[in-house]
């Protein structure tokens, strides 16, 4: 799969399957990362920043027909004015502590207060919907 920057007219990258064909993908919200599924029963994450594969997530049996990030999870797209965008940075981030607090202190309530979780969800031929919660650990590019 190509990726072009329409507004540019320029080729940004390509994203290739570890086999077989891509049959769905989706942008996170704030069009950091795209995921797409496929023929290889896996999900694969690509950075668009990094203009690279930084995860598969492998548990399907079978070919992958859909993938979708969680629109409320996600951290959103930064838009406004540098003094608004701010102001809503620290608000949203209070509000998560506030969150973590109500929780039980799992890892995932490490997370909330420790960078952005973006929550994929996909469903594949094999009838089952995996949840995937992507750290930025776990997106991180690992060089050999």
């Amino acid at each position: 799969m190509r990726v072009y920057n329409a507004v540019k007219h320029e080729f940004h990258g390509k994203i290739r399957s570890y086999f077989g064909s891509f049959l769905c993908v989706c942008w996170s919200v704030d069009r950091k990362y795209i995921a797409a599924g496929g023929e290889d029963d896996l999900v694969t994450v690509y950075s668009v920043d990094d203009n690279c594969v930084v995860t598969r997530c492998e548990g399907h049996g079978s070919w992958v027909n859909a993938v979708s990030f969680d629109q409320e999870l996600c951290p959103k797209r930064s838009s406004g004015s540098s003094h608004a965008s701010h102001s809503r940075k620290q608000s949203n981030k209070l509000q998560d502590m506030d969150n973590a607090k109500k929780l039980s202190s799992t890892s995932l309530v490490s997370d909330l207060v420790h960078g952005p979780i973006y929550r994929l969800v996909s469903v594949g031929q094999d009838g089952c919907l995996a949840l995937w919660d992507l750290t930025a650990d776990s997106l991180k590019i690992r060089r050999p």
